[in-house]
């Protein structure tokens, strides 16, 4: 599938070098959030009832909400009003904020 992405989409670029279309560049991250979650993974937490209902809600999701579901969220503290009461409300992680360690020294 790579291979005809790279053929047939991509532009031009080293032999060696692998090619991902942005849809693709944050599978890594779906992956581990659903390695973590509690509806996959048993956990003495969550009875079994409690999580054979999340699965079958999970499975009649579409994928907007699926995404919502699986997807990180983030509060932003950085530009908090820490004399406010109120919680920001979470945001999506975009894929340009994950960098990695070696680009920002």
């Amino acid at each position: 599938m790579l291979a005809c992405y790279r053929k047939h989409c991509a532009s031009p670029s080293a032999v060696s070098q692998l090619v991902l279309p942005d849809s693709m560049k944050v599978l890594p991250v779906y992956m581990n959030c659903l390695l973590k979650n509690y509806v996959l993974v048993g956990s003495p937490d969550i009875s079994t009832d409690e999580r054979t209902f999340q699965r079958q809600l999970i499975m009649s999701m579409d994928v907007a909400d699926t995404q919502l579901f699986f997807y990180p969220q983030f509060i932003p503290v950085h530009n908090m009003d820490v004399q406010s009461e109120t919680i920001p409300s979470s945001i999506r992680c975009p894929e340009r904020s994950f960098v990695h360690t070696s680009e920002l020294q």
